[in-house]
């Protein structure tokens, strides 16, 4: 199901353009109503309307004054742990991929997650 999310190179390889903006005109319409096909869609014509979705946020998904520290965190982690830490990391990204959804709400897009337990 999520074998794309561990493909090489997957948020580098762009996407068709006119796959990209047919399939982000279809989410902005009805995101619930979407469905992605094997061999219409690729793993990065899915990876690049996400790109393309975050970029168009009206706000930073993190904020300004708080990017240098995320920065600087990621390269210490990077630093201490080495390809552990990326490892632990994907497997992270890929668990809450699991879990996220995105959804269209009164035309406003919004990314909902499982609250913790």
């Amino acid at each position: 199901m999520f074998t794309g999310s561990l493909s090489e190179g997957i948020y580098r390889r762009a996407g068709s353009s006119v796959v990209l903006s047919e399939l982000l005109a279809r989410f902005r319409r009805d995101s619930w109503s979407v469905q992605l096909t094997p061999g219409q869609h690729s793993e990065h014509d899915v990876a690049g309307v996400l790109k393309r979705f975050f970029r168009d946020l009206p706000e930073p998904l993190v904020p300004q004054e708080n990017h240098n520290t995320l920065v600087d965190v990621l390269a210490q982690t990077k630093m201490a742990f080495g390809a552990r830490s990326r490892q632990s990391t994907e497997e992270i990204l890929l668990r809450s991929a699991r879990s996220a959804t995105l959804v269209d709400v009164e035309g406003k897009n919004h990314i909902n997650l499982p609250k913790s337990s």
